[in-house]
């Protein structure tokens, strides 16, 4: 998945063009019991941006930069793997020889 967010100005302010990308892997295990999902976020290590803010009484700047990816690996067990049975459609009894 790849986030990007072009450059914005606000009436006190802009800010630059942010861009991610994150990748995730699952894999799953006995009959879907079991499942394994491996995420990575900030693949190139791209999550930066700088937003400067200012009028005549202040001046501020602020940079974000992610110092490293974020590493994540989830592991889910189905205790019950309920389905919903499909309901049959029944058509109604309508006897059309009788008189409603």
């Amino acid at each position: 998945m790849g986030i990007y967010k072009g450059p914005s100005v606000t009436a006190q302010g802009e800010r630059e063009d942010i861009f991610t990308a994150n990748i995730a892997l699952r894999k799953d295990f006995l009959n879907r019991i079991l499942t394994t999902t491996l995420k990575v976020s900030d693949v190139f290590g791209t999550m930066k941006f700088e937003y400067i803010s200012s009028s005549e009484e202040f001046y501020s700047r602020n940079y974000f930069k992610r110092e490293s990816q974020i590493i994540t690996l989830n592991l889910s067990y189905r205790i019950n793997n309920y389905k919903k049975e499909k309901q049959r459609k029944e058509e109604p009894d309508i006897d059309f020889d009788k008189d409603y």
